[in-house]
């Protein structure tokens, strides 16, 4: 029973202290107990959103998802810094149209120039680092083209992504009931600033980073969610969060004003002291620290504040290491790290771990890299724009091909490959030359390799 009288005073304090600091957004940093303990606080919500206050009725308040998954992209550096890596690196993509019979490029082709100026407002360049930005963020690129229904290049053609969290999806109840018709016929809503906008699924295309809800769902089908698209930023939820806190924490005690408290030690009832006139504090406060006095900003904060209590120093020097700020911080870096799948010789090229790692290891990831991610980013998103002009591409016998191998380090590896593998050959054949001459036969290697059209290997 005490117990529960405990629980609901402490429960009347803490929502009295929510209440007041949500509706006030003032509270101080430093606060002296009844019990003679001392109280450093740093509440990192403000009043701006009353955090503290509905954190008590059940939900989590280190842990509010982002409606817009995009918001982590511009809020967490780490993960603006790894997108941006990637983006960067796709938008450096070569596209071709390619002759499937002869494998000849088409010279002058008119989709290729298109997707080098989609439109009027973005280069090629931006265009496909934003297809990049919003597929890696929200899960899925969607694109406006108003040339897909006929497949028919016109001089106005365009072609535009769409940000995900503007469209409004259309429920599929049942889609095994659902024609092709039926499918071009769907609407989508698009909505800018309050103005709506429908638009049909045959003049829409849709690239997904991983899946779509047609084959998962967190609580069963959903018609609602059959077409959206589930984004990898859902797996590391918890590490942007564990990010942001981190990041919250070590910003809030860079700029705190208490590094340390002065205050008249008491012991017990034999001897409980006497508390500081008020000149007595400024005095100390002024001569320890040299500034203003505890609660104020002019001047400058007070580095070390006395109390109007019995004399004792505490140390209220933060320690982010043990307070395990760098371990945390790392921790969520990783795991943002893993999911892009972006090596640690590039992500950590200038600092970190992996910082003096050789220029060559670097380059054979980047170049790694690239033919893995980048490259299935742009081979993904090249693949569904044929499919979505099928009769354009199978009129012409022709097909899009993405290229990075105009890359240095994409250069440099398939010189050293290539290098490798002719070596390797060159190995292999001495050994059956080798072989064949402490071989007594009437089989002539070289006479066979000469008939082969082989003559340039010996």
């Amino acid at each position: 029973m005490k117990g529960n009288n405990n629980n609901k005073e402490n429960l009347i304090k803490r929502v009295s202290k929510a209440w007041n600091y949500a509706w006030g957004g003032q509270e101080p940093n430093y606060t002296r107990l009844t019990d003679g303990t001392h109280s450093y606080n740093y509440e990192l919500a403000g009043h701006y959103d009353f955090s503290n206050l509905f954190g008590l009725l059940g939900s989590k308040s280190y842990y509010k998802p982002k409606n817009n998954y995009k918001n982590y992209y511009i809020e967490v550096s780490y993960l603006n810094t790894i997108i941006n890596l990637i983006a960067g690196f796709t938008s450096q993509v070569e596209i071709q149209e390619v002759d499937n019979s002869t494998k000849k490029v088409v010279e002058n082709s008119e989709y290729v120039k298109l997707l080098n100026n989609p439109n009027k407002w973005q280069g090629k360049s931006e265009f496909i680092k934003e297809l990049t930005i919003n597929m890696l963020t929200q899960g899925a690129v969607v694109q406006y083209g108003n040339y897909f229904y006929n497949g028919n290049l016109k001089r106005n053609s365009s072609l535009y992504n769409l940000d995900g969290f503007n469209l409004q999806y259309p429920a599929i109840k049942n889609p095994y009931d659902f024609t092709s018709r039926d499918i071009l016929d769907l609407e989508f809503i698009e909505t800018l600033e309050g103005k709506r906008r429908k638009l049909k699924m045959r003049d829409i295309n849709i690239v997904y980073d991983t899946i779509n809800n047609s084959f998962y769902g967190g609580k069963g089908y959903a018609s609602k969610n059959y077409l959206c698209p589930v984004s990898r930023i859902e797996s590391v939820l918890y590490p942007l969060q564990i990010l942001l806190n981190t990041q919250d924490s070590m910003a809030f005690l860079s700029d705190s004003p208490v590094l340390g408290v002065l205050s008249r030690e008491h012991n017990g009832m034999q001897n409980p002291g006497a508390s500081l006139d008020e000149n007595q504090k400024k005095q100390i406060e002024a001569k320890l620290s040299g500034k203003a006095e505890y609660g104020t900003k002019a001047g400058g904060s007070g580095a070390i504040i006395a109390t109007n209590e019995s004399l004792k120093y505490l140390d209220m020097m933060p320690d982010n290491k043990k307070l395990q700020m760098v371990e945390m911080n790392n921790f969520g870096k990783e795991e943002i790290r893993g999911l892009f799948h972006v090596p640690k010789d590039i992500a950590d090229d200038t600092s970190g771990k992996t910082r003096g790692s050789t220029y060559e290891n670097q380059q054979f990831a980047e170049a790694r890299f690239i033919e893995v991610v980048p490259k299935g980013i742009t081979d993904k998103w090249l693949a569904s724009l044929m499919c979505k002009n099928k009769e354009y591409f199978d009129s012409r016998n022709t097909k899009l091909v993405g290229s990075y191998n105009h890359m240095p380090s994409v250069i440099k590896l398939k010189e050293v490959e290539a290098s490798k593998g002719l070596k390797d050959k060159m190995d292999a054949l001495n050994t059956l030359l080798d072989a064949n001459v402490k071989y007594e036969s009437n089989f002539n290697i070289e006479n066979w390799m000469k008939e082969n059209g082989l003559e340039n290997l010996l």
